[in-house]
């Protein structure tokens, strides 16, 4: 009877190539000059035997063209930009990419790709009902404990004081880890680049985009008082001082814009950027234009939702 050949235990350098050509012509990949470049770098410097020399001096000198003497402390490119790729390369194997074949992991805490075979569907659905077969784990038998009985030695009135504190204490502990789980964000006053013409409408969206953004899933926004606290947005000044900024509010990313009018007829104009208040760099940006009125279609609506996909995806 003959047998199909065992899969050798690791990928070949053209089977890596392979699916990493493939992977860099995704949908996910064809416009993504910086991070295809930075994929294929460390790729292939790993086939070559060099994986264990890829550290963030020499990557930002050889990917993304940092000078000689290139101090990752001052310049964190590398790390935010490895943070981005893991993401892209995660998406695309979510949803992407082939049923079976060579999978390239980019893990984290370390610049070396690891290749590996995928799993094909059959062997996944194989998985799967050999699973749905196993006995459900049986619960551990239920223990007493004694200290805590209804007996004549405690009474009834302290064993309900006794389950209420714990209820309480477990509820306030729930609260607390919600409260520190999401991201915190400052949303700077915006700039009036039309001379003062939009009077108070810079300072309404403004407060428009703090409500909308403090009613989602995951953000916590600073207060209004002590928001304005902070610097004039699009400054050299904001952008240097985001580090101080954010120490001083308390927030892991600023949000910062400037609104301008015109055209005929006339158009509003909003620039956002959102910046990382660790790193002082910008990790995005959007224009919007509506009209003068502001209120067309889900304007607000619409960059709420976008500074929060990206407050969330960059704030982690």
């Amino acid at each position: 009877m003959l047998t199909a050949p065992e899969k050798p235990a690791s990928p070949s350098r053209e089977e890596v190539l392979q699916a990493l050509e493939h992977l860099l012509s995704s949908r996910r990949f064809i416009r993504a000059g910086r991070h295809s470049r930075f994929l294929r770098y460390v790729v292939e410097e790993t086939l070559n035997g060099n994986g264990h020399q890829l550290k963030e001096s020499l990557l930002g000198i050889e990917v993304f063209g940092r000078p000689a003497g290139y101090d990752p402390r001052v310049d964190p490119v590398v790390r935010v930009e490895a943070a981005k790729l893991r993401s892209r390369i995660e998406e695309y194997y979510r949803e992407d990419a082939p049923e079976q074949g060579v999978v390239v992991d980019f893990p984290r805490g370390s610049y070396m790709p690891r290749f590996r075979y995928g799993a094909s569907a059959a062997e996944v659905a194989s998985r799967d009902a050999d699973g749905k077969t196993d006995k459900p784990p049986q619960p551990e038998p239920a223990t007493e404990t004694p200290a805590l009985r209804p007996d004549r030695t405690w009474p009834r009135w302290v064993l309900a004081a006794i389950a209420v504190l714990t209820l309480a204490g477990g509820a306030m502990w729930v609260q607390a880890r919600v409260a520190h789980s999401g991201v915190v964000l400052a949303v700077l006053p915006l700039e009036d680049l039309s001379a003062g013409r939009m009077g108070l409408l810079p300072e309404t969206l403004t407060a428009e985009l703090r409500s909308r953004l403090s009613r989602s899933g995951g953000i916590q926004v600073v207060s209004k008082t002590s928001s304005r606290a902070a610097v004039k947005p699009l400054t050299p000044q904001a952008v240097q001082n985001a580090p101080e900024i954010g120490r001083d509010l308390g927030a892991g990313m600023l949000l910062e814009g400037a609104m301008r009018l015109g055209g005929a007829p006339e158009r509003l104009a909003v620039m956002l950027q959102l910046v990382d208040a660790r790193s002082g760099l910008v990790v995005w940006t959007g224009r919007f234009e509506c009209d003068a009125g502001l209120w067309e279609e889900g304007a607000l609506d619409s960059m709420a939702s976008q500074v929060r996909s990206a407050a969330l995806a960059h704030g982690g």
